[in-house]
């Protein structure tokens, strides 16, 4: 039998083989270095371990908030953005009140919003949010 050729193909085989899509039946998959899947993980463990260790600083990071309190409403208190061509979180207060870097934050809203249109926008429950969507962002 011949081999998927294509990252698509190979998640297609993975999900009529197994009837669902799980991240371990795709690292699993992702082992043989003949799939196109291998070239998309890092497989040096010490460089595969330093990455998870950042991306759980990321998650420790988005989930500090801080208390806006005339309004007893919480947001984030760091804002990931691109400095100098550096991904790096900033407190949100600096983000907001930098004509610049606010932009960008405003960019990344319309880029995240036409993402949730792509998911969630032909659910008929949210038909009236995509639609107010659709509008605010043009």
């Amino acid at each position: 039998m011949r081999k998927p050729k294509t990252v698509e193909q190979e998640i297609s085989k993975i999900m009529k083989r197994d009837g669902r899509l799980t991240p371990a039946a795709v690292v699993e998959y992702a082992r043989d270095k003949d799939t196109a899947l291998h070239a998309h993980f890092e497989w040096d463990d010490a460089k595969a371990a330093a990455g998870y260790r950042n991306a759980q600083a990321r998650t420790i990071i988005r989930a500090i908030r801080i208390e806006n309190t005339p309004c007893a409403e919480t947001r984030n208190a760091y804002i990931h953005t691109v400095v100098k061509g550096e991904p790096v979180y900033l407190h949100s207060a600096q983000v907001l009140n930098d004509r610049e870097l606010r932009e960008q934050e405003l960019l990344q809203a319309h880029k995240d919003l036409r993402q949730w249109l792509e998911h969630y926008g032909n659910l008929k429950e949210m038909k009236e949010i995509a639609r107010a969507i659709r509008e605010a962002i043009g």
